[in-house]
């Protein structure tokens, strides 16, 4: 599912724009929805975003000197939330 009319997309700015490269925009249901579906994929695509986020974060705190293979497992964690989240 991707956002439809029955989606907003929140950021910052009233006029929709967002603060490139660091604002990543929220899309909720309208207010008034009580779509089950439309809820369940704003909070998924929430959800798999942030996973993406600390599986590139562990992974940036792990020297490949040091911890080489627990770095590429982190990284490999974040593409497949990043690759989930983009889809």
């Amino acid at each position: 599912m991707h956002p439809t009319p029955e989606m907003v997309i929140h950021t910052r700015e009233p006029s929709g724009e967002l603060e490139q490269p660091f604002e990543k925009p929220v899309i909720l249901p309208r207010t008034e929805d009580r779509d089950p579906a439309r809820h369940a994929w704003a909070d998924a695509r929430f959800a798999t975003d942030i996973m993406a986020e600390h599986g590139l974060f562990f992974a940036l705190l792990m020297p490949p000197e040091v911890a080489n293979k627990e770095r590429t497992e982190a990284l490999a964690f974040a593409e497949g939330f990043s690759s989930v989240h983009t889809a």
